[in-house]
């Protein structure tokens, strides 16, 4: 029996099995919709196994009038002349506030703060409205705000580096030989000696799976995984809508 094999079911009336590339044996068919799916979650037209690109092709219903309405016509017309300013309006909305607001902002914000004069924080609101010098200003918001998102990246990707790869071999010699020349304090070597040997294994042992437990607590994966692929330029720069 011909099944899909994306979902593994067989064809029905409503959803037929199609054999869009040239693969053989189990893998020939798949559903439309299975297919579609499939390639919107890949971002790729063609097959991944035997590298056939997919056409498609329309089927219009046999009930359809040979020419459209001309009331269907201008709504299309409409539609896509909405939806295109939709996208000009916010897609300028979205430079506006890259380029002007935030980078005007943050010179200005960076100025007062760094001017050391009281007076500064009084009129900053005053600041923030004015007209002076606001290309000069935009230009230089523009440096500190790349300044200030790079840094964040770059900590956030050592971060990262950090949690999944471990730290890089000389932090770890560094660590160890300042563990090392660190003297231990008097107090807590007499009350090492006087504990007896299995009961310190014991807490080490106890102290070592607390920490396990904490660490597997904290940590989820598939979490962390999730928000890296939701995490895009798009949403960042705010171009997702």
């Amino acid at each position: 029996t011909d099944i899909c094999r994306v979902c593994r079911s067989e064809g029905t009336v409503d959803k037929p099995l199609f054999h869009p590339c040239v693969c053989t044996g189990s893998i020939k068919f798949i559903h439309q919709d299975c297919l579609l799916q499939w390639l919107k979650h890949s971002r790729k037209e063609y097959c991944e196994l035997c590298k056939h690109r997919f056409t498609f092709t329309p089927i219009y219903s046999p009930d359809m009038p040979p020419r459209l309405p001309v009331g269907d016509v201008v709504a299309g017309l409409l539609a896509s002349v909405g939806t295109a300013l939709r996208f000009w309006f916010h897609y300028t909305l979205v430079a506006f506030a890259w380029l002007g607001v935030v980078p005007l902002t943050a010179c200005r914000i960076y100025k007062c703060l760094f001017t050391g004069c009281v007076s500064s924080l009084l009129t900053l609101p005053m600041d923030m409205l004015s007209t002076e010098n606001i290309l000069v200003d935009c230009l230089q918001g523009c440096l500190v705000v790349t300044c200030t998102l790079c840094a964040f990246i770059s900590l956030v990707w050592l971060r990262e580096q950090i949690m999944h790869g471990g730290a890089p071999p000389w932090l770890e010699q560094n660590h160890l030989a300042a563990r090392a020349l660190d003297p231990e304090p008097p107090g807590e070597a007499r009350v090492a000696q006087a504990l007896p040997a299995d009961a310190e294994d014991d807490e080490d042992e106890e102290n070592v799976d607390e920490v396990c437990c904490t660490e597997d607590m904290n940590w989820n994966a598939l979490e962390w995984d999730r928000a890296a692929e939701e995490l895009t330029w798009e949403r960042i720069l705010g171009l997702d809508g």
